[in-house]
């Protein structure tokens, strides 16, 4: 079972990993009738014109979701890398065997705060504005769940190897 679940977290850690890169690169994240915003582009969708973030001042709602982003990519690489030592190295030491369920739960964790970073954002602009959640901010959300079901499956694999 130890080899199956580890392959397991592996797809869930790519399918985290692709979320993850997804809810980054489409500027969907809080939407009102005129203007959809990312956290690295703001685009009016009446002209159909994108300007990135960097030329604009940015609330920090915007700025935090934009570092935990970055925080989260970077461990489920990590994780997924060292998930594929078993199938190079089978028995790989064990607290080198334990780092890639830390490191997608790290990445779970730190999308959540991307997310709830956000949140206080569209929260300011709701009350003025119609602003409402976007599909990258849904993404971002379903990344958190991949990322821990890849956590929880590494770990299952991890202890299923122990035993054996």
């Amino acid at each position: 079972m130890g080899q199956e679940a580890n392959a397991i977290a592996i797809f869930f850690g790519l399918v985290t990993l692709a979320l993850i890169i997804t809810a980054h690169a489409v500027p969907k994240w809080s939407q009102t009738d005129f203007v959809d915003t990312g956290i690295w582009k703001v685009c009016v969708s009446r002209i159909s014109a994108c300007v990135s973030i960097f030329d604009l001042t940015v609330p920090a709602g915007i700025r935090s979701a934009q570092a935990f982003c970055i925080l989260a990519a970077l461990p489920t690489g990590v994780g997924l890398l060292l998930s594929l030592l078993p199938f190079v190295q089978p028995e790989p030491h064990s607290s080198i065997a334990r780092i890639p369920r830390i490191m997608f739960g790290v990445a779970g964790v730190a999308m959540a705060l991307a997310a709830l970073s956000f949140v206080g954002y569209v929260n300011t602009l709701s009350s003025l504005s119609g602003t409402k959640y976007g599909a990258s901010f849904i993404v971002a959300w379903v990344s958190v769940v991949t990322a821990l079901i890849a956590a929880v499956v590494s770990h299952s694999g991890f202890k299923n190897a122990e035993m054996a």
